[in-house]
Parts: structure tokens; C-alpha cells; sequence
């Protein structure tokens, strides 16, 4: 912060997300177990939540194979895993800055598209979601200038579907079209 630089904090208590936002934290990822004073702080501050629903459905889901994790890791990974989709449900509802997120790096790539439908499975439009995606995040990475929209002078960054999201959320995991910087790279 004394740098002017953004900084993200992975937290599952409260009590450091409080402490993290308190002291100029700009994103919680996870957020797992937020109380009520922390949701308002976050609100207060402009503070954002970025849940990552993906990874705790995948790591509780993976917790419960043998062998999968080491076994002082497997009954944090169960009750936590289990509990980030309600906590995004529940930050939602209550107002708090929310952007996109998957932690991709604790389960295969290739799957992060699954948190808008995960998101939309707790009532958060599809459109909604498809915003934090892009001009929220954009913003957040002081990118908005040049990211998360379709805009002259902006990067010809776009991903296409094959069909409308808000009518299908699935057609999401499924990508047609990928451009990066004008270059085509899947067509």
C-alpha cells in the first residue's frame, strides 16, 4: 500500500480478513468465513470479495479421496470447500464488492468457467457476472483503460460462444472463438 500497489489477500477467517481490509487490503479471495462487520468494512473501504467457488467445490469434492491430500489438510478442506458458494451467496445479498475469480491453481485448468454458473446458481444474473469478469476485474488491475470492453483502442481480447449465455450459461465452458490482441487463436 505505502508503494501505491494493490494487494490481495487469500483468507478463510474473519478475523484476518477484517485485519486485511483494515489495513488497505484490496481483495479477500476466499472470504470463507465472513462475519457481518467485515461485509460492512469491506463496503466502507471498496474492498472486494473474490470467492472462488470453483476451488473450494473442487477441493472439498477431492478432499474426500483417499489419499488426495495429506490428512491434516482433508477435514479443513471438506467443511471450508463446502462453505464458499453460501459465503459468496451471503456477500452477494448483502452488498459487498464482489469480482471474478476461480483460484485455478488449486484444480485443472480448463474449468474456470464454471464459476458463472455457480455464481448464477445463488442468483447473480448472468450479465452481472459476466461484469465483474470484465470491467470490474479490468478496473481492479488498473487495466480499465485498455481491458473488459469492446471499444476502439482497447485490446481485442474477446472469447465467443455459440450461443447467448443469459439463455444458456453452459455455452460458457464450452468457448468457440478466442482472440487475444487482435491474433485469432481458436476459431
Amino acid at each position: 500500500m505505502d508503494y501505491g500497489f494493490k494487494v490481495a489477500a487469500h483468507a478463510h477467517g474473519d478475523e484476518g480478513m477484517y485485519r486485511a481490509v483494515a489495513n488497505g487490503v484490496k481483495t479477500i479471495e476466499h472470504g470463507t468465513l465472513i462475519e457481518e462487520r467485515t461485509m460492512e468494512l469491506m463496503k466502507a473501504k471498496g474492498a472486494y470479495l473474490i470467492a472462488t467457488i470453483s476451488a473450494g467445490k473442487f477441493v472439498a469434492k477431492q478432499a474426500k479421496i483417499p489419499g488426495s491430500y495429506p490428512a491434516i489438510i482433508v477435514p479443513k478442506a471438506i467443511e471450508i470447500g463446502a462453505q464458499i458458494k453460501n459465503t459468496f451467496k451471503k456477500a452477494y445479498e448483502f452488498g459487498v464488492p464482489l469480482a471474478f475469480g476461480t483460484d485455478a491453481g488449486v484444480y485443472p485448468h480448463g474449468d474456470n468457467a464454471k464459476e458463472f454458473i455457480y455464481m448464477n446458481e445463488v442468483g447473480m444474473p448472468i450479465s452481472e457476472a459476466l461484469h465483474l469478469a470484465t470491467f470490474v476485474n479490468a478496473d481492479l488491475l488498473d487495466e480499465a483503460d485498455q481491458l473488459g470492453q469492446l471499444k476502439t483502442g482497447y485490446l481485442a481480447d474477446i472469447i465467443a460462444t455459440d450461443e447467448n449465455p443469459e439463455d444458456e450459461i453452459s455455452t460458457l465452458t464450452n468457448v468457440s472463438f478466442v482472440m487475444k490482441n487482435g491474433t485469432v487463436y481458436k476459431n
